[in-house]
């Protein structure tokens, strides 16, 4: 599989209306460090997965990961909504940073990833954020 996807959601257990329009805001506020991040590595090869699922969840205290066979895991992260909503607009982007990085070195544990390649990527997208500012 190759990995070179990543998508981050609403896991709250919200009406679908609710729901979706949360999951519209998360993927607006995250869509400049996925696509940055994204943009720095091609592709990972790897067994588990093409894209990475990532469920913003407010009653976790902890991440876990439900596997899929056929290469599109969800990764349950801890999400505080209401600490989300105190974050300035200009710090956004290094929260949605840290959500990426925090999240690869999770999965890349579990599935014995090259955590140096995903280093590289993070620093990438640094340099590629610093550059649009």
């Amino acid at each position: 599989m190759r990995f070179c996807s990543l998508n981050i959601f609403s896991g709250e257990e919200l009406d679908g209306d609710r729901k979706k329009e949360l999951t519209k805001m998360l993927r607006n506020d995250s869509n400049c460090v996925v696509d940055a991040y994204l943009n720095s590595f091609k592709y990972y090869n790897n067994e588990n997965c093409i894209s990475l699922n990532i469920s913003c969840d407010e009653e976790l205290d902890r991440m876990f990961l439900k596997p899929s066979l056929d290469g599109y895991p969800v990764l349950h992260i801890p999400f505080d909504l209401d600490g989300y909503f105190q974050i300035k607009e200009c710090e956004k982007n290094d929260f949605w940073l840290c959500v990426v990085r925090d999240s690869i070195k999770y999965v890349s544990s579990i599935w014995n990833w090259e955590q140096a390649f995903f280093d590289d990527v993070y620093n990438k997208c640094l340099i590629r954020l610093s550059n649009e500012v």
